[in-house]
C-alpha cells in the first residue's frame, strides 16, 4: 500500500513540474516564432535591464525571473508564488551597440487571465521607456508607475 502512495505522490509531482514550466516554454516559443513588440533605446545592455525590470514591478506583471546569460527576463503570473498556466510577460534584451539595445516584449495570457486588465506589451514598452527616461536624467525610480 505504501509503495502505490508513494507512487500517486512522485506522478502527481511529475505532472505538477510539467504544468509549471509549460508557461515559461510557451514565452520562449512565442519569442523564437517573432512574437512580441520590438522597441530599441538609446542606452547600453545595462540600463534597458534595469528600465525592463522597473516597468515589470510598475505593471504589477509577476515575479521576475532572470536569465541574465540569456538576456532575457521572463515573469510568472502575479497570482502564483510559482510559474503557472496564467498571464506571462517575457522581456529580451539585445545589445546593438554599447550604447543601443533592442527591447522584445511577450505577453501571453491563458484563456482563463485574458480579461484580467494585466500588462500588455504596448504598455510594458511604455513602461520601460519611462523608465529609460528616469534612469538616463538621473531621476530617483518610483515604487509605483509614475
Amino acid at each position: 500500500m505504501r509503495h502505490v502512495a508513494a507512487l500517486g505522490v512522485a506522478l502527481i509531482g511529475s505532472v505538477l513540474a510539467l504544468a509549471c514550466s509549460r508557461d515559461r516554454i510557451d514565452v520562449q516559443h512565442a519569442h523564437a516564432n517573432g512574437a512580441g513588440l520590438v522597441r530599441t533605446y538609446d542606452v547600453g545592455f545595462d540600463t534597458a535591464w534595469r528600465a525592463a525590470h522597473e516597468a515589470l514591478r510598475w505593471s504589477g506583471a509577476g515575479t521576475p525571473t532572470d536569465h541574465l546569460d540569456q538576456h532575457y527576463v521572463v515573469t510568472n503570473d502575479p497570482s502564483s508564488p510559482a510559474p503557472s498556466y496564467g498571464q506571462q510577460v517575457g522581456v529580451w534584451l539585445e545589445p546593438l551597440a554599447a550604447t543601443q539595445t533592442r527591447v522584445t516584449v511577450v505577453v501571453l495570457e491563458s484563456t482563463t487571465t485574458a480579461d484580467t486588465g494585466g500588462p500588455d506589451e504596448r504598455g510594458v514598452q511604455k513602461d520601460i521607456e519611462k523608465a529609460v527616461s528616469m534612469i538616463v536624467s538621473g531621476q530617483p525610480l518610483p515604487d509605483k508607475r509614475p
